[in-house]
């Protein structure tokens, strides 16, 4: 990780831990599925959030800003994609850029791949 300053990467590893955190044990924010994912059978939905939950092929080393916010999976013949996104309040817009304070909520948004 040389190529990275300090401060960036304590920022990438600062978003790394929140969303692991989200995405391990559903702290720090909100979690969605589209209807399909809802729609499963319920063996297939809890075998998906758990799959989601124990996710750990990151590929740190060859991508050093991942930020462990997105991964695809097959999950009993499904291929699921999940991401986690800053969303406004409201859950309406995307934050692409640091908001000030109460204004965003960290997502974990889960769907069949087909759906991205």
């Amino acid at each position: 990780m040389e190529n990275l300053d300090t401060k960036n990467y304590e920022n990438i590893a600062r978003e790394r831990s929140l969303n692991d955190a989200l995405r391990k044990f559903r702290l720090g924010g909100e979690i969605a599925c589209t209807d399909a994912i809802y729609n499963l059978s319920k063996p297939d939905f809890m075998a998906v959030l758990r799959a989601v939950r124990e996710y750990n092929k990151f590929d740190d080393e060859l991508r050093p800003n991942n930020e462990h916010n997105y991964g695809v999976l097959t999950v009993n013949g499904h291929m699921i994609s999940w991401v986690v996104r800053m969303q406004d309040v409201e859950l309406e817009f995307p934050y692409f850029n640091v908001a000030p304070l109460n204004t965003e909520v960290r997502v974990l948004l889960i769907m069949l791949a087909e759906e991205y």
